[in-house]
């Protein structure tokens, strides 16, 4: 790798959400990682908004590039692409706007991978990813004075907000590797993975764009069809800044993306994704497994 390469690039896409996007910047120029071995790449997925002027604030902290695309609807996926073919560095982390990261984030994705003898997908853990209204108001009334650090580090005191997979991490005690369907949990707010694996995969079916969801597990199943391994960061920790969004609308659009997921890889596991949160679907598949095991040794078939 040449001198002048990064050993991390940031991926974000952004479309009109400046002040989210402010969060996550500032949250980056704090990381305890060596700025010299980041590069942070902003892709504006046609934004009316002057986002590039949020950018330009950041310059003189952070190595930031930009990168904008006409907005034609809905396309995160062709975002994150657009960020894939502008990077140099030879890890991938993939962050939302409005996700603010925890100063050793960074390191820890870092660190994951350097440890790590195979390619592998990190995961890392996000906090409030789903609030309700008086959690979301425990964050921005409560806590936003604070550092990234000490909203974490609060929400950890009250054990409160947790990651919504914290259920899944509890079940494998955080192997996630040895799951039966670790991809599932490849959410792009937060995650990592090698650029060379990324672009082997196929990068991003920009095919999902248009609606919101499954782009990310799509692409974690792609890696996991390339012998990937999934691995969880604890340390790379963060938290999902509260915003209002349409819930509903959200996962009506998913559900047809599901539908296009199944059209691609029809297997048990992306029929049984089809009808529940990816959330459910390990511990699912694992009692399933347990279910005809216990089957199998009373001498009851174990045909579904």
């Amino acid at each position: 790798m040449s001198g002048k390469q990064k050993l991390l690039s940031v991926v974000i896409p952004t479309y009109n959400r400046n002040d989210l996007l402010d969060r996550t910047l500032s949250s980056l120029a704090c990381q305890s990682l060596d700025k010299s071995l980041i590069e942070v790449i902003v892709a504006d997925d046609g934004s009316s908004e002057n986002t590039r002027q949020v950018v330009d604030r950041y310059t003189d902290k952070i190595t930031i590039k930009y990168h904008y695309q006409e907005h034609r609807g809905f396309r995160a996926g062709a975002a994150r692409n657009m960020g894939i073919e502008n990077a140099v560095g030879d890890i991938l982390v993939f962050v939302d706007a409005g996700i603010v990261l925890g100063s050793a984030c960074l390191e820890g994705h870092l660190t994951t991978h350097l440890r790590s003898t195979g390619d592998i997908a990190v995961l890392g853990y996000v906090m409030a990813l789903q609030v309700k209204d008086h959690e979301r108001n425990l964050i921005i009334r409560r806590l936003d004075h604070l550092a990234p650090d000490g909203v974490i580090g609060e929400l950890l005191k009250r054990r409160v907000l947790g990651d919504v997979r914290e259920v899944t991490y509890r079940i494998c005690a955080d192997d996630i590797s040895g799951l039966p369907a670790p991809w599932a949990l490849f959410w792009s707010g937060n995650c990592s993975a090698r650029r060379e694996a990324i672009l082997n995969a196929g990068m991003f079916d920009s095919n999902f764009d248009g609606r919101w969801g499954m782009e990310d597990i799509d692409l974690g199943y792609r890696l996991y069809q390339n012998k990937v391994g999934f691995q969880l960061c604890r340390d790379a920790i963060s938290y999902h800044y509260p915003h209002a969004c349409s819930r509903k609308d959200m996962l009506s659009q998913e559900a047809v993306n599901k539908r296009y997921f199944l059209s691609k890889f029809d297997t048990v596991e992306s029929r049984a994704l089809a009808r529940m949160n990816p959330v459910r679907l390990n511990p699912y598949l694992i009692s399933r497994d347990q279910r005809r095991q216990a089957g199998v040794a009373n001498g009851v078939s174990d045909h579904p």
